[in-house]
Formats: structure tokens, sequence, C-alpha cells
């Protein structure tokens, strides 16, 4: 295994001296022979923003998880939770399709499939973000909250506990009024570059006027829920009784502030 196409874990602690960056002890291929040591996953194409859940702050689902948005090539972008020496599929496949034939019909290829993927109709280039675990919005609690950078689409999944899969929503980018009437002609910046979670968890992301991540201007905008109800208690959140269903929250149209 080489470093490309691969997703790679190192340890650059306490690098001020010595060699840049140690191999952690435990990852998958430390031990096997022509294979960089480095490598944690394979099989990705061009993975562009990964997150780390740090889970639920009650119970700790979910701490730990790796998230990541994976470009794709001619037809499909996808979301990936990695795993400990996981096969994610490229080049024989893109999303869940095929994109090589005869790789793909290689019954050895035992890949993990994304939990997620869309079509080139909905975006070109996968911004991978984070699961929502702040306090303030609690109806966003345990969303995987990412975008796509050439549409400017703001999306999330919410996991099925009962079945294991991932629902879609499309999130309402603008203020309340834009959402109600989605006619009206928004003003954000919509090349979606990169997502950024606080200390206390709460979601944000950062775009530009023109589809560069060279661009040199750019704005920071909040996730926000204009429907939120919360109360703190001692750090934890807690849901008050008077809380959204998630229909309710959709169609209250969460965006940005």
């Amino acid at each position: 295994l080489s470093c490309g196409h691969s997703v790679l874990r190192i340890d650059v602690n306490d690098n001020d001296r010595g060699p840049l960056y140690r191999i952690p002890a435990d990852n998958p291929f430390v031990w096997e022979r022509n294979s960089r040591p480095e490598v944690y996953a394979f099989g990705v194409r061009n993975m562009w923003r990964c997150s780390v859940d740090r889970g639920d702050p009650l119970t700790g689902e979910g701490r730990g998880r790796i998230f990541c948005g994976d470009v794709g090539q001619n037809k499909y972008e996808e979301v990936d939770i990695i795993e400990k020496g996981g096969n994610y599929g490229w080049r024989a496949k893109e999303g869940f399709s095929c994109y090589d034939k005869k790789l793909c019909a290689n019954s050895s290829l035992d890949d993990i499939l994304p939990i997620y993927a869309y079509s080139h109709k909905l975006g070109k280039s996968v911004t991978g973000g984070y699961v929502y675990r702040g306090c303030e919005y609690p109806n966003l609690s345990g969303m995987y909250i990412f975008g796509d950078f050439m549409s400017g689409r703001l999306m999330s999944l919410q996991e099925n506990r009962h079945t294991g899969s991932w629902d879609y929503h499309e999130i309402c980018m603008g203020e309340g009024l834009t959402c109600a009437f989605p006619g009206l002609i928004n003003n954000y910046y919509r090349y979606i570059i990169s997502f950024a979670e606080d200390e206390a968890g709460e979601l944000y992301f950062m775009s530009t006027g023109i589809p560069s991540a060279m661009s040199p201007s750019g704005v920071v905008y909040k996730i926000v829920d204009p429907s939120r109800t919360v109360k703190l208690d001692g750090g934890v959140c807690e849901l008050q009784s008077s809380y959204l269903s998630a229909d309710f929250l959709w169609d209250s149209c969460p965006g940005f502030g």
C-alpha cells in the first residue's frame, strides 16, 4: 500500500526535535511488508475535509467516528465513516456504483460502502463537515452537517438507529423569510470551502463568492436553528418538553446567521 488514495494516521506530538512525525503502533499496516505504515485506510479518491465525532454529550455514543467527504470523479460524491484498515473501493467504485467494471467484478474487493452518495445533479464537489454535538440547537443533535463546494448546498444526514442507514435532509441557507419563500434570492457566498467546530461543539462553515479555494476573501457563517429550545444544566444539553419533531424542524428551515 502506498500513501496515494489513502487515509493517513500519524503522531505529530513532541516533534520539536527528531522526526516530524511518528507512526502510531496500532496502525493497521505497521508490520506488513511493502506497505506504508502511515496508512490507516485506503481506496479513497480525493477526500476533502474530515472530522472526528466527539460523541453524544450524555451517552458518549458515536465518539471517535471519523467522517470524511470524498470528492468523486464523473458522477457521484460520497460521505464515508473511516474504519481502521478499511478499503473504500476506489477505483473500482464511485459512490455505490461501479467505476471500473473489471475491478468492480473482483469478488475479493470487500470494500466499505459510503453512508451516503449523491449524483452530480445535486453538486460536484463534496465538502465534509461535522456531527453536531453543541448545546444551543438540540434539534440538530447527532446530525452530520456537510455541504457541496460547487452547488452551495448545505446538507445533513441523520442516522436511523433501527436500520443503520443515514437519512438525507437539505438545510435551507438564508434568513427565515428567504427559507419560507424559496423563490426569494439569497445573497450568501455559495462556494463552501470548509466547516469548523468550536470548543462548545457549535458549527460554522466558510465560503467564498468565487469557485476557488485560493479566493482572497470569504465569509464565516454560524449554523443556527431558529426553532431552538434548550436549557443548560452544568454544561450538559437537555431538551425541554417542547422539543420539536424532525419533520417540523425541516419545515422551520434551519439555516445560518
